[in-house]
Parts: structure tokens; sequence; C-alpha cells
């Protein structure tokens, strides 16, 4: 009979045992099981039925079985396995279910530390082992694999902005591994993977893939320098020349530079340049280019402006021209054909002039002026009226009518006083002198001779007009003087003076004289260029004379 034993306490184990206890029959016995084992009890054994054949002294014998139990096999089943998610994060999953075995049961897993249960949450990419042990100790362990992708990668390759200022950049993107597909933002609001027709900047991309990993990529655009410019520029110096300059400097970009001036010219610098706006297009070895306006300024123009006043008179020499200089480069000089160099002449004759305007730049302007004279009238003349006396009284009188030149006339008697009317009065017996000048002034003086006679006395004889009573010559003179003196009386004596137009005496002698023509001669080369008076003056008479010296 079965006395007892134990059934297999893990499933595929062989810890089962069976005691069999023999009644009856006679002693010894001998056993025999159906695992070949020969003793009564029987263990180590595995689950299954075994028979037991039991023969006793006699040769009698008897049979018997018993069934061994275990129990299911103790396993664990995965309920879910979550990866991780993202490249070196922690939110990795696993969770199982127990079958089998004698419950309840230990379930340890081989973290650090370690965790408990059917469940493992929010671990990284890795190997993790569970161990589940029932109430009978029987052990399953199994290991799990928690992935990760790999980690989402992204690269560019980039083309730079290629002309200052433009839009020509570009960029390549390129994205690995994570999780396709793969979505994009960039900074500046854009969703493609590849960029065109940027402008220089910094350019930030987020790319997401298909997990919600992402990765964040900058990118710098650059661009080549921008143009510089500078220019010195020499403007014309006259009105409408072309001796302008410009000097022109370019920097940045990317050198060498081409130059292409608007009249094809292909230097960097010009020369004999008009006025106005210059335009040069300067391209670098890119093909870059800007276009740049520079302005060449010239002068106004050198005008002259003149202000004629005629001679007044015929052979006059009060004529003026006045100018007024404008445009050109201050200061200016002035070159008169006459030799004057102010900017207005006078006291000149009538004559063509021609005025030379010089600037400052050298620039010059020429200007013919005509300065007129009236025509000529008769010239003038006078005709002496003289009187008669009572000798020894000065009740006499001398008059002179003037015809001819320019009225009005003036008059100046060389009476003592002076006397400048038409008529000369209270005159004493002798010869009178007057200087009769018209509008021109002295440059148009002549002289007349009047005679006041007087009954039973020593007199003067009544001289004409056309009777000369002092002469001088050569006039005009340089530097020998000539005088031929008519006197009427026997020893006279003269007082001769020469004065300029102002009254100042320049020479004063005496001629001592005979009855008849007396001639004298004087050298007077002291005496400066100019108008001279020469007077003699006796007791008996006075004269005088216009005289030049040249």
């Amino acid at each position: 009979t079965y006395r007892g034993g134990n059934n297999v306490s893990c499933n595929q184990s062989s810890d089962g045992a069976i005691y069999a206890l023999v009644n009856d029959g006679a002693a010894p016995y001998t056993y025999q099981w159906s695992s070949g084992q020969t003793t009564a009890n029987v263990s180590s054994i595995s689950a299954g039925t075994y028979m037991l054949t039991v023969t006793d002294n006699n040769g009698c014998s008897a049979t018997s079985s018993v069934t061994l139990k275990e129990p299911a096999l103790l396993a664990c089943s995965t309920d879910y396995l979550t990866n991780v998610g993202c490249n070196g994060n922690s939110d990795g999953e696993i969770s199982i279910s127990i079958n089998g075995g004698i419950g309840p049961y230990v379930s340890m897993w081989n973290t650090t530390p370690v965790t408990f249960g059917t469940t493992l949450s929010n671990v990284p990419a890795g190997s993790y082992t569970l161990s589940v042990t029932d109430t009978n100790g029987c052990v399953d362990v199994q290991t799990y694999q928690v992935n990760e992708p790999q980690e989402l990668s992204a690269w560019s390759q980039k083309v730079n902005v290629l002309c200052h200022g433009d839009a020509s950049g570009a960029i390549d993107l390129k994205v690995s591994k994570g999780t396709a597909p793969y979505t994009y933002m960039w900074n500046d609001g854009a969703t493609t993977q590849d960029r065109t027709g940027l402008n220089s900047g910094n350019y930030t991309v987020t790319v997401t893939d298909a997990n919600g990993c992402i990765k964040i990529h900058d990118k710098r655009i650059s661009q080549p320098r921008k143009f510089r410019h500078s220019s010195v520029v020499t403007d014309v110096s006259c009105f409408n020349g072309a001796d302008g300059t410009i000097d022109l400097t370019i920097t940045g970009a990317k050198a060498p530079y081409t130059y292409l001036w608007k009249d094809g010219t292909t230097t960097e610098d010009r020369i004999n340049m008009s006025k106005g706006w210059h335009r040069v297009t300067v391209t670098d070895t890119r093909g870059c280019s800007t276009t740049r306006h520079i302005r060449v300024n010239h002068p106004k123009f050198l005008g002259i402006t003149a202000t004629v006043q005629d001679v007044s008179i015929p052979g006059g020499n009060d004529g003026s021209v006045s100018s007024s200089v404008s445009g050109g480069v201050g200061p200016y000089t002035y070159n008169w054909s006459n030799g004057a160099t102010t900017n207005s002449i006078s006291n000149i004759v009538s004559g063509n002039y021609r005025l030379t305007v010089t600037d400052a730049n050298g620039c010059v302007r020429i200007r013919n002026v005509v300065v007129s004279e009236p025509a000529a009238t008769a010239p003038l003349s006078c005709s002496p009226i003289g009187s008669n006396i009572p000798c020894g009284t000065s009740t006499g009188s001398v008059s002179v009518t003037a015809t001819g030149g320019y009225p009005p006339y003036d008059y100046f008697w060389n009476t003592s006083p002076y006397q400048t009317t038409q008529t000369a009065t209270g005159l004493a017996q002798g010869t009178y002198l007057v200087q009769v000048t018209d509008s021109r002034g002295a440059s148009s003086a002549i002289f007349c001779f009047a005679t006041v006679s007087c009954t039973n006395a020593r007199t003067t004889t009544i001289v004409s007009e056309d009777e000369s009573l002092l002469s001088v010559y050569p006039n005009p003179f340089s530097s020998e003087l000539k005088i031929n003196v008519l006197s009427a009386f026997e020893d006279e004596t003269f007082e001769l003076q020469i004065v300029d137009i102002l009254g100042k005496t320049h020479h004063y002698s005496v001629l001592n004289t005979t009855k008849g023509i007396n001639t004298h001669s004087l050298i007077l080369d002291s005496l400066p260029d100019g108008v001279y008076f020469i007077r003699l003056k006796s007791n008996l008479s006075s004269f005088t004379e216009k005289l030049i010296k040249r």
C-alpha cells in the first residue's frame, strides 16, 4: 500500500518521493519499481505513474501503482514592452503576467535599487532581468530588452550669400536616425527641409521625428563685405571746362575690381572731366556690382559787366569805365589795355579799351569797350574889346566875346584883383589878358588880350585879337623853350613866371626888353611833364600863354 510521499514541487523537477508499505505474505520482501529502483521507498523522482511489484519469500507477489503530480510550468508572459521613445530618454516600460507554479509569487527586477512587481516603468534602454519565485521556491527568470532609437542627427551644407545684401544663400539639410518621418520648423517660419533664397543671418531649424524627438540645428549664412567707396573730386577750373578729376577708392566686396563709367571708360580714376554727374559701375571678382554717381562741379560763368561814361567833349579825357565781375572764383585780377590794373579806369580819352579779367583759377574773360566822345564843334575863340580913357585914370574897361566850344564860358582876367566876369572894369591904361574856358575846363582854355588906351599919355597900342604880343615855341616842348615878346616901349622890364594849373610857381626870372621883338631862351629839363602857364608882367603890360611840357 502507499504509505506516503511527496509530489514534485516544480514543473520538470525530480524531487518527488514514494513510501511503500507491505502487509502479509512471508518476509522478507523484494521490491521492483517500474523506474528501476528496488527499495521500498524511492525519491528524487519526477512526476509520473510508478508501478511497484513486491515479491515475498514464498515467491508470492503483489502489484500497486502510485502517480506523482507536478505543478504547471512557472512562466512569465509579456503583457507589453514599450521601448524608449527618444535616444537617451527613460520612458521604457515592461509589464508581465505570471502563469503556472504555485502562488503567491515574488517578482524581482534586477534594477538598482531592486524593483518588485510585475511592471517596470520609466527605465532607459537596456537589458532587464525578472526573477519570479512561487510558493514552492520554483523560479522563473526572464530577460527583457528595452530598446531606443538611434540619436536623431542633423547636419547641413550651406551656400553663403554671393553679393552683399542679396538673397542667394542656401542650406542643404541632412537628417538621419531617430524615427522617420521628420518635420521641420525654421526660426523664420519655413517648414521645408532645405532652404534657398536666403539673406545673410543665423538660421535655426527644429527637426521632430515620428516619436516627437527633437534635434535643433543652427547654421549661419554669411555675406561678403559691403562695397565701400570714397572719391576725391577736383572740380572744373573754368565754366564749361574739362579739367576736373575724380580719384576713386573702392574697398569691401572681393577684389580685384573692374570699372565701367557711363562714357565707356574702364579706369579707376578719371581726368579731363567736365561738369555734371558721372556714373561708374564697379564689379568685383564674384560678379557683384555697385553703381555710384559722382558730381563734378564748375564755377559759374565768369562774366564782366562794364559801365561806360563817354567823354563829355571832343578831345576830352573825362571818360571812365567801371567793371563788375561775377562768377568764376575770386579774387580777380584786372589788366586794361592802357596798363591799368584796377576794376575801373577814369580820366581817359575816347577809344577802344580791352579789359582782361583773370580769376583765382586762371580762367580768363576779355571784354572790349568803346569810350566815345561827341562830335567836334567850332573851336573856342574870343574877340576882345578895349577902351580909351584919360591918362592917369582907372575908369577903363575891357570885355571879351566868346564863341564856339562848349558853353557856358568862364572868364579869368589878370587884373588886380582878379575879375571873373565877361567885362572887367575899373582899369587903368594897359593890356589885359583874359583866360576863357568852356565846360571842358582848363584843357579848353584860350587867351585874349584887350587894351585900355589913354589920351595924352604914354600908352600901349590897342592890339587886335590877331596880333600876338607873346609867343612861345616849340609848344609842346621837351627841354628848351623860346620866348618872343613884342614890347611897345623902350627899356621895359618883365617878371617871368611858369606856374602849373594849381597856381604853383615852378620858374621865376626877370626879362629886360627893348622896343620891338625880344627873343629869350629857357632850359627847363627839370620841369616835370604837364600843363603850365607862362606869365610875363611889367608895369605897362602883361601876357599869359599856355604851355605843355612833354
